[in-house]
């Protein structure tokens, strides 16, 4: 599946992934290829991306939306700061 990470200065992060962990505004969540067509809020915390060759982490903060649409993930999060 393909994730765009988003903030309003622009693209943080664009690339295909296998597993997206996000903290939802009710706990953390897992999306993974074949997940239904959602839409959540964002709450802070960490943001966890696996590739099946890395694993990259990111702190959101600011609140933000995660849209899953077909196989394209979108984050869309006030601020993102990437942690490796």
């Amino acid at each position: 599946m393909n994730l765009e990470v988003v903030t309003p200065t622009g693209s943080v992060l664009s690339r295909s992934v296998k597993e997206v962990i996000v903290p939802a505004t009710d706990g953390l969540m897992g999306i993974l290829e074949g997940h239904a067509d959602i839409m959540v809020g964002l709450g802070d915390g960490r943001l966890s991306i696996n590739d099946g060759n890395e694993s990259i982490q990111a702190d959101l903060k600011g609140g933000g939306f995660l849209q899953v649409d077909g196989d394209r993930v979108y984050v869309l999060a006030e601020f993102v700061y990437l942690v490796n």
